[in-house]
């Protein structure tokens, strides 16, 4: 009797982890007693985790990583003088509580991103410089202090930036954003990707500054895979150009970038927000459609079409990601690409319910790499407010396990420079 319970707790164990529905084995009377549970619990929905609608954004714009199954949000924040907070959700009870203090960085900000990699915590936002403009900034979380210190210099970007994105390698952050040639107009907007030097405390630029400008850059999309870079690059034409997007490889032998396949134009239904994703050796770009690289013929492959996805996520090597209707209300939905070859919506698998109940302006999907489980962030319209859900069976409630950070009175630090060992 013991061991039937055992391999039932494991069933249970297994399925709760995976937040999907359990093997039911025909003929297994052990199995089958799961079967009334595996009922209740099977269908899968997006529930808040934790309260909904909180912080006060001033600025639409947020960003969702995840660590051990609990979710950070940084956001601008309206009650701070629209500098940059992150907010984790408490350990015990609905509170959604600051990682830090309020309101870190010294002058206000613009398109936070964060990213969790190797035990560390580091944000990139668009800094206000008075008389300049915005310019990059990387701040990362000390948890020992529990504050915020500068990677680098703060504003380090030559000029100013634009909708920054951040990942990291090895506790090694890198950024990507819209930099300016030069200072004086005409200012035409290039890529530019930098990666900080911790020997010299230098942020040291991959590739030339501004590469890709033949048109205006929009967006940047960053990818790091075994220290190589990968880029994905929305262009604005200009002067009767057609608009476009690149996919770029970091050459390391001569500090340059180089295209993967050929250039989307329009005809191919681009999106401004192009997103690239990468799992092993196998690359997907999400637009309009949703396409696979092809090495051997350095060319993209069509995949799926009607998808645009606002975000594209990979679990266990699946496409998944999260659309939203165009005009008000915005109505949010997540699906999972089909297997049919260059499926359309129809052949998309819904994964929870059909609306999640948000009028959504900015929507993130992340996928915890370890536990495989789905968390949405959504800012509210039009509240200003943020929330965030967890995709669970209906009969189960998760917590996160991972230590929960208060908020000393503390003000920014900078990293000084130091040497890696």
């Amino acid at each position: 009797m013991k061991k039937a319970k055992a391999a039932i707790l494991s069933v249970l164990a297994t399925y709760f982890a995976a937040g999907a529905a359990a093997q039911i084995v025909p003929g297994n009377a052990q199995l089958n007693q799961l079967q009334a549970t595996q009922q209740m619990a099977s269908t899968l929905r997006w529930q808040f985790e934790g309260n909904a609608n909180f912080g006060n954004l001033g600025h639409g714009q947020i960003d969702l990583a995840l660590r051990q199954d609990r979710p950070y949000v940084v956001f601008v924040d309206a009650a701070h003088g629209n500098k940059i907070s992150v907010m984790t959700r408490a350990a015990n009870g609905p509170a959604w509580v600051n990682v830090g203090p309020p309101g870190f960085s010294q002058a206000a900000g613009q398109s936070p991103k964060i990213a969790i990699a190797d035990g560390e915590m580091f944000v990139a936002f668009e800094e206000t410089v008075a008389n300049v403009g915005r310019k990059a900034s990387v701040m990362r979380y000390n948890q020992a202090a529990n504050s915020w210190d500068y990677v680098g210099q703060p504003a380090f970007s030559l000029a100013n930036a634009r909708h920054l994105d951040i990942e990291v390698f090895k506790g090694r952050p890198y950024v990507s954003y819209n930099g300016y040639r030069s200072y004086s107009p005409p200012r035409s907007p290039g890529a530019v990707v930098q990666a900080f030097n911790r020997a010299t405390g230098q942020w040291d630029m991959r590739g030339s500054y501004g590469f890709g400008y033949a048109g205006t850059v929009r967006f940047t999309d960053l990818e790091i895979r075994n220290d190589n870079a990968y880029l994905s690059v929305f262009l604005d034409g200009q002067g009767g150009t057609p608009n476009r997007v690149y996919i770029y490889r970091y050459n390391r032998a001569n500090n340059s970038w180089t295209t993967m396949g050929p250039a989307f134009n329009t005809s191919a239904g681009l999106s401004m927000m192009p997103d690239l994703e990468i799992a092993g050796e196998d690359f997907y770009l999400s637009m309009v459609n949703i396409h696979k690289y092809n090495h051997q013929q350095n060319t993209w492959q069509k995949l799926s079409q009607d998808w645009s996805a606002f975000d594209m996520e990979l679990r266990n090597q699946k496409v998944e990601g999260i659309t939203r209707t165009t005009m008000p209300p915005y109505s949010v939905r997540v699906r999972q690409m089909g297997s049919a070859a260059n499926n359309s919506l129809a052949d998309h698998n819904p994964i929870g319910q059909h609306n999640i109940a948000h009028r959504a302006r900015w929507i993130d999907l992340e996928v915890d790499k370890n536990s495989g489980t789905r968390f949405i962030a959504i800012s509210d319209a039009p509240g200003n407010s943020m929330t965030v859900m967890r995709l669970k069976p209906l009969s189960h409630t998760l917590t996160p396990t991972s230590p929960v950070l208060s908020t000393p009175a503390q003000g920014p630090r900078r990293v000084e420079s130091r040497r890696r060992n």
